[in-house]
């Protein structure tokens, strides 16, 4: 009888410490671009092999209660082995962020008399206290995905923002789905320089409005591209 009790335990804890990992960097990713495919997909891109690798922990932990000799403690391993597993690789990692996705920002919508009751706390310090100071309004984002001629994702590709001057403003390297974002100080006409090993170069100017914008940058092997 105390079997149940003390796997509904187990499991909500084990569930809730994934959950924490994967939205905790998807509204890190939000607050940081205010938008949400984009958080969804960082998101689960960040965390889902910290997630997985729990889980297959816990689940050779728990099936090692099989060789304990005691039939409770065997039938608790089986049970919690089978329901980490599902919830880690399926609940987790597919369900919860195709059902954000589809959520949209709805995700992020909370009561303005709830938002001001609660904390607002933060492991690091606030961005905005190192952002300049003389920019006209809130700093916007460049984003998009680096893929070859044939739409594969180009990984570690160097992405580098540059003021017309020629003055580095932002510099990143792509994630392993090719995605990359810059930061964008204020709305205007930028220069974004795109590099890869074993891939050419592009540079394209691109014009900054007051929301994010989105740009995609295509490589070829061995070519240099300059594009006004």
């Amino acid at each position: 009888a105390f079997l149940p009790v003390i796997m509904l335990s187990l499991l909500f804890g084990l569930s809730m410490d994934y959950q924490v990992f994967l939205v905790s960097r998807m509204h890190e990713e939000w607050v940081h671009t205010r938008d949400n495919a984009r958080a969804v997909r960082v998101g689960l891109a960040e965390t889902s092999r910290v997630i997985n690798s729990a889980a297959l922990i816990m689940v050779c932990v728990f099936l090692a209660f099989v060789l304990s000799g005691d039939s409770g403690a065997a039938m608790a391993g089986v049970g919690l082995a089978a329901a980490v597993a599902l919830d880690a690789f399926v609940l987790r990692t597919a369900l919860v962020p195709a059902a954000m996705h589809l959520l949209g920002n709805s995700n992020w919508w909370l009561p303005a008399w709830l938002e001001r009751r609660l904390p607002h706390l933060a492991v690091e310090p606030k961005e905005e206290a190192v952002e300049d100071p003389a920019a006209g309004g809130p700093a916007s984002v460049v984003h998009g995905f680096i893929r070859t001629a044939d739409g594969e994702p180009v990984d570690g590709a160097s992405v580098t923002l540059l003021s017309k001057g020629g003055r580095r403003l932002d510099r990143v390297t792509s994630l392993a789905d090719g995605s990359y974002i810059v930061s964008v100080p204020a709305p205007g006409t930028y220069l974004l320089a795109t590099s890869a090993t074993s891939y050419g170069s592009r540079a394209a100017q691109v014009v900054v409005t007051d929301g994010p914008l989105v740009y995609d940058v295509e490589l070829a092997e061995g070519e240099v591209d300059a594009v006004n």
